[in-house]
């Protein structure tokens, strides 16, 4: 009866008496691994817990220490610093990113509503964006700039889909979060040549002064180097001293 209870309450082992003092032994023994064991699991599951909810933090890290050339663009160097952080990456994994940019705000805010309201766009732009998958990661780059870096896994047959929900988050901001803004598609990249379809989305915003709200995808729309001489400062500042205004602005239009 009482060693039936013993167990029942989660004892590790009985010995009659008299208790023999090598059986005695080994049960000290087998308590003390089994103290160990649960030990180290208990270890393996605090660890394991701060490694899922911390994992967006260091995969964050990551993406922005590429872009900032604090890791090497090569590939052996962006495997290296993954292996380092434990996350999980492969060379031949492709990766499309997606530059998010801010273009003006509706109305006048202060600094600390700015903020705010860039915390409501990355989150905005994880749910609708990433979706329900999670299968992305969002960055903050600067002010007013996100960039989501997606899986390129099959992405010639997700880019008119990624085209449209992009087109559907910056409804949801023009509506909710009162700005306009653009989004650049790159294209499909391996981790090390991030850096330049970076630069080249970051070019190619520089380069919109002429659209608001609009979706762009960088295997459409290639910007070509322009050779256009700058027009004669000098002579339009005396043309409008001497009243030609409607002749500087011909020329500025055609220009």
């Amino acid at each position: 009866k009482y060693a039936q209870q013993a167990l029942q309450l989660g004892s590790l082992d009985y010995i009659l008496k008299p208790i023999p003092f090598g059986e005695l032994e080994k049960t000290i023994l087998k308590a003390i691994e089994k103290i160990n064991v649960e030990s180290e699991l208990a270890q393996f599951s605090q660890y394991g817990q701060f490694w899922f909810q911390h994992q967006p933090m260091l995969i964050e890290r990551f993406w922005l220490d590429i872009i900032n050339q604090t890791i090497p663009p090569r590939a052996e160097s962006v495997s290296q610093a993954a292996a380092d952080r434990n996350i999980p990456y492969a060379d031949k994994m492709t990766f499309v990113p997606v530059l998010i940019s801010v273009q003006r705000w509706h109305k006048q805010l202060t600094l600390r509503e700015e903020k705010i309201m860039e915390y409501a766009l990355k989150n905005s732009a994880e749910e609708i964006i990433l979706g329900s998958s999670q299968n992305g990661q969002l960055i903050t780059l600067n002010s007013g700039r996100l960039l989501a870096v997606l899986s390129g896994e099959s992405y010639s047959e997700l880019e008119s889909p990624l085209k449209q929900t992009c087109e559907r988050y910056i409804a949801a901001c023009r509506q909710y979060f009162y700005c306009d803004l653009s989004c650049y598609i790159g294209e499909q990249v391996h981790g090390h040549e991030m850096v330049e379809m970076v630069k080249r989305l970051r070019d190619y915003e520089n380069n919109n002064v002429a659209y608001n709200n609009k979706v762009f995808l960088l295997t459409r729309f290639q910007l070509q180097p322009t050779m256009k001489q700058l027009p004669d400062m000098s002579t339009w500042s005396i043309m409008l001293k001497e009243g030609e205004y409607a002749k500087v602005l011909e020329e500025a239009t055609s220009f």
